[in-house]
């Protein structure tokens, strides 16, 4: 009789909310997925590519070796997108894994984004570039195998939230610690148990915490299951402050994954959810303050976000300074040292909070009455005074990084 490993076994029923037999072996289904592009080596042997990088192939019989480096002739159309593209030679290798879904052509960049200014040269230069390369295109994950996904070991996940904490988030600082280590323990003792959303709010750490690591269940695939299975969990659940986090991590991971489109989809659901929990106004009364303090740092972190999205895409910021009367999270006298890496979330929203100026007077409909140098010139002495306000930790003219330990350096 075939027994499944306890730690798969656990993960399928905390994704599925079902026991099934133990009894029972689990049969993995592998979906075959189109590859987008075969490797130089596949290519010249004629050989089926797995795709990736590398690709099996090559993992097995050429110690790693593999480069997608040929010029791709399937079609005209997809050949102008690679080779025109000024990022493909960058993205070729996550390319190649994943296919990539092109913006639809009607699809609005304002003068702000990237997109516009390429734009601009090309009329410049009377250049006769593929309309493709101006869209903005989102990759395309693999299906989800929920027989064939297994939770990290416990030391690995602990490893994968120290990770998050230290590594991937120096100013997006929206999670307690504290909480996501009880999570954790009761997600290893009692899966089924544990809330969805905050099973997902854990996954979505442990995909920021495998990216690009080159260990045993981490690396951008496992990474990409995490971000699955919490997206999974996330399916029917109601508002709340811990799913309002939890789809933050998934706008913030595609955005970081190739996927501006999905991102920008998903967080204007944040920014709404986010004001029908009154995280946008300040409180009057405040019964716990721990609570507070989360809920302010989870708005500073929309505000911010909203104003990076708003400059990459050249659209209308989310959200307007005159409908909010929240502040940015403040500290103490009595703050000790680890909780004054608060302040870089705080100077961030400043820094967020002169940008959407910015969008609105020297990118908007209505261009200031000032005139446009002139508006320029005050922003930029704003940015002066903001930079000469930072605290030394966070100035490197005013004291070296190196000199910092962990988490402030970054």
């Amino acid at each position: 009789m075939s027994t499944q490993d306890p730690t798969s076994r656990s993960a399928i029923n905390l994704l599925l909310h079902e026991d099934a037999p133990a009894s029972r072996p689990q049969r993995t289904l592998r979906k075959h997925y189109k590859v987008w592009q075969a490797c130089d080596f596949c290519r010249r042997h004629k050989y089926k590519c797995s795709g990736g990088t590398p690709c099996a192939r090559c993992a097995r019989s050429r110690g790693g070796r593999c480069t997608y480096e040929l010029p791709y002739k399937r079609d005209k159309r997809r050949q102008s997108n690679v080779q025109d593209t000024p990022s493909s030679s960058t993205s070729r290798e996550q390319s190649a894994a994943f296919a990539s879904r092109d913006a639809p052509p009607d699809s609005y960049y304002g003068s702000s984004s990237n997109i516009s200014f390429l734009r601009q040269a090309q009329e410049a230069l009377d250049n006769d570039v593929n309309e493709a390369v101006y869209r903005i295109g989102d990759r395309e994950f693999p299906d989800f195998e929920v027989a064939s996904f297994i939770l990290p070991p416990e030391p690995v996940a602990k490893e994968l939230v120290d990770r998050y904490f230290n590594f991937n988030s120096p100013t997006y600082r929206f999670l307690d610690p504290q909480e996501i280590g009880k999570s954790l323990k009761k997600l290893y003792a009692d899966p089924v148990s544990l809330d969805p959303s905050r099973a997902a709010v854990l996954f979505l750490i442990f995909a920021w915490g495998a990216d690009g690591v080159k260990k045993p269940h981490c690396g951008t695939a496992n990474s990409i299951r995490y971000f699955q299975a919490a997206e999974r969990h996330l399916k029917g659940v109601q508002l709340s402050l811990i799913k309002v986090q939890a789809d933050l991590l998934r706008s913030l991971y595609n955005l970081s994954s190739s996927r501006a489109n999905a991102a920008w989809t998903l967080f204007g659901v944040v920014v709404r959810d986010a004001q029908a929990l009154g995280l946008h106004r300040r409180l009057h009364k405040v019964d716990d303050e721990n609570l507070h303090l989360l809920q302010r740092q989870l708005w500073t972190a929309i505000y911010i976000l909203d104003r990076y999205l708003a400059v990459y895409f050249g659209r209308p910021c989310a959200i307007h300074d005159e409908d909010v009367d929240q502040s940015f999270p403040e500290l103490s006298s009595d703050t000790n040292e680890l909780d004054k890496s608060l302040l870089a979330p705080r100077y961030h929203a400043e820094l967020a909070v002169i940008l959407g100026r910015a969008m609105r007077l020297l990118y908007g409909p209505v261009i200031a009455t000032s005139g446009t140098l002139a508006t320029a010139d005050n922003l930029y002495r704003e940015i002066c005074v903001w930079k000469e306000e930072l605290p030394a930790f966070l100035n490197a003219q005013k004291l070296d990084p190196n000199c910092l330990e962990g988490l402030f350096r970054r």
